[in-house]
């Protein structure tokens, strides 16, 4: 009977070794990640995205499943040419920053709460942003 128990006690341990395993996350790398008309700067805090219209932030650092995917919610704050009217809200609406990391090499999507989705950026670790700012 005490075999019984310890060999049952022994696969349950194992079992809940492997879930936390499966669900690891490891940060993604910080510094900058750039792109064609995008920047994405990870900092210790979680992080700020420009893009050439837009701006936003990530409420926290993002952290990449066992599979490379990364899920983060933040702010998106829509920008447009011109000067901003005092009466104007910049305060941003609530994001979700989503995509995978494959070495150096980043695919995000951007989540608007409401919609829509964002088409998906391809983003490197350390490469120069593209960046073309609305004026």
């Amino acid at each position: 009977m005490r075999i019984a128990l310890l060999i049952v006690s022994l696969s349950l341990l194992a079992c809940s070794s492997a879930t936390l395993l499966a669900g690891a996350s490891k940060p993604i790398r910080a510094g900058v990640w750039g792109g064609q008309h995008v920047a994405l700067t990870i900092t210790a805090e979680g992080g700020s995205i420009e893009l050439d219209c837009a701006r936003g932030t990530l409420d926290a650092v993002p952290a990449t499943d066992d599979a490379g995917r990364f899920e983060v919610k933040g702010k998106y704050i829509q920008e447009h040419g011109g000067p901003v009217r005092k009466d104007e809200d910049m305060s941003g609406r609530p994001a979700r920053y989503r995509g995978t990391v494959s070495g150096e090499a980043m695919t995000l999507e951007i989540v608007l709460e409401g919609g829509p989705n964002l088409d998906p950026y391809t983003l490197t670790f350390g490469a120069t942003p593209k960046v073309f700012k609305c004026k």
